[in-house]
């Protein structure tokens, strides 16, 4: 099925991990560590979340297969690896990738707590955060295992 890469364990675990540390502990013990425990998750996640969207979309279109070559989830994750690097070596890239997670969460803020207008979402680019990007190895590894699973066709 489109998107069962997102009920993968690893998958699970990192979100999981990336909302009870951005959403608690940054905010009751704040550091370098739940940075990094953030960085971690994230691209974890954010590579399998983005192979679960492209095949559903390959799906309602009717694109077959609707499954991603090796190669597609390869520029996956070269292109989260890039993303990444860009937003925590470049200031103005780490501002603009704020503004924009601000504006795409604003509607649930809205919802949730009556936002008004997009608030920036705190991202700092610091290099350091680079010692995060072999994380993106476990992605393409769950990523693999479940796109090469013999009973995940097509049609099912």
């Amino acid at each position: 099925m489109p998107g069962d890469v997102l009920l993968h364990p690893v998958a699970l675990v990192a979100v999981g991990v990336l909302l009870v540390n951005d959403h608690y502990m940054k905010r009751h013990t704040p550091g370098v560590v739940t940075g990094k425990v953030s960085d971690v998750a994230g691209l974890v996640f954010f590579p399998l979340l983005a192979l679960a969207i492209l095949e559903g979309a390959r799906k309602v279109a009717r694109v077959s297969p609707w499954q991603l070559s090796t190669n597609a989830l390869a520029w996956l994750v070269v292109v989260t690896a890039v993303a990444f690097a860009l937003v925590k070596v470049s200031p103005g890239v780490a501002d603009a990738y704020s503004s924009a997670l601000g504006l795409m969460a604003w509607p649930v803020r809205a919802l949730v707590s009556g936002a008004s207008s997009p608030e920036p979402v705190r991202v700092l680019a610091d290099a350091t955060d680079l010692v995060a990007l072999p994380a993106l190895i476990g992605a393409w590894c769950v990523a693999r295992r479940v796109t090469s699973e013999p009973n995940r066709t097509a049609h099912g």
